[in-house]
């Protein structure tokens, strides 16, 4: 699948507000750091970095970046196609 045609994906899944976000416990580290309108702006406004990745499960890995409040916020996630396109949150980071 090309870059454009995921980064489309990504948009309507975030439009839609398709995005799955770890718990407290596994995002302790960034969730105070970052606010979710800053992972969902990043998601439907942001460029990806690098070229996405599909796995050998058919879930495409990859990393996008979008400037959001001051901070250039970063989240690496993955899409998967559950009866519709879903993005699983893994990282987040925010780069001053």
């Amino acid at each position: 699948m090309s870059p454009l045609h995921v980064l489309e994906l990504i948009q309507q899944a975030a439009q839609a507000g398709r995005i799955i976000y770890p718990t407290f416990e596994q995002a302790a580290g960034w969730y105070a750091m970052v606010t979710r309108r800053q992972i969902q702006k990043c998601l439907r406004e942001g460029q990806l970095v690098g070229n996405p990745a599909t796995d050998p499960n058919g879930h495409i890995d990859f990393s996008m970046s979008a400037w959001c409040a001051g901070l250039d916020v970063r989240v690496t996630g993955q899409l998967q196609d559950q009866g519709g396109w879903y993005i699983i949150v893994i990282t987040v980071e925010n780069v001053l």
